[in-house]
């Protein structure tokens, strides 16, 4: 667990490092990235509950 904490840290202090620019490029991937697991979780969902 604080391993977990020490990465978002660390993920935290480059992103505040950063410019606006590369901070929205970076918020937009991590929003496709989100996207796409929500869709994969609701495959893998949906596919359990078919059987």
């Amino acid at each position: 667990m604080l391993l977990v904490k020490k990465e978002i840290y660390t993920l935290v202090s480059m992103i505040m490092a950063m410019d606006t620019k590369t901070m929205l490029g970076i918020l937009k991937s991590i929003q496709k990235l989100l996207r796409y697991l929500q869709g994969y979780s609701d495959i893998l969902y949906h596919g359990l509950k078919v059987r």
